[in-house]
């Protein structure tokens, strides 16, 4: 298996293991599953996906792979409810991925790489809060609760 994918798959996890710990004492419940995956840069695979219910077992939002390989990060799990979509992205360098851009120098111009997004720290699961302000927020349990309340109009307690 690929070195990159095996990353996703094991950070894929790593954050379903969490959420699963921040939801135990809210009453939801949570079902596991495996879906299939196919990518260009890894052929057929397996990957985990999440369906968090409600105490009376209606679905209230679902954790849905997406991909291990994607632009401005290194794999892509969505948060989707009845209202709501969130694009949780998966950042393995420190820093965050780089851009490479052009000023102008006195001799022609000078070659720079800047931070794809602001607020990059260590590597992680993100949320872009906007691609156009390039602002990240590493997901802990506080940005969780508020996006899973955000995707699925749910009040927790």
């Amino acid at each position: 298996m690929d070195q990159a994918l095996r990353t996703y798959l094991e950070q894929t996890e790593s954050l379903y293991a969490s959420i699963e710990e921040w939801l135990a004492p809210t009453g939801v419940t949570i079902s596991r599953e495996e879906v299939e995956m196919l990518e260009e840069a890894f052929g057929a695979y397996t990957a985990p996906a999440m369906t968090i219910k409600n105490g009376g077992g209606r679905a209230i939002a679902r954790m849905q792979p997406v991909a291990a390989r994607v632009l401005g990060g290194d794999g892509r799990v969505d948060l989707t409810g009845n209202h709501q979509q969130h694009i949780l992205i998966l950042l393995t360098e420190e820093g965050g991925p780089k851009v490479k851009g052009y000023l102008p120098s006195g001799t022609g111009r000078e070659t720079v790489m800047t931070q794809a997004y602001r607020g990059v720290g260590e590597p992680g699961w993100y949320w872009i809060e906007s691609i156009r302000r390039g602002r990240a927020y590493r997901v802990d349990r506080v940005l969780f609760f508020d996006l899973l309340s955000g995707a699925s109009n749910y009040v927790f307690e």
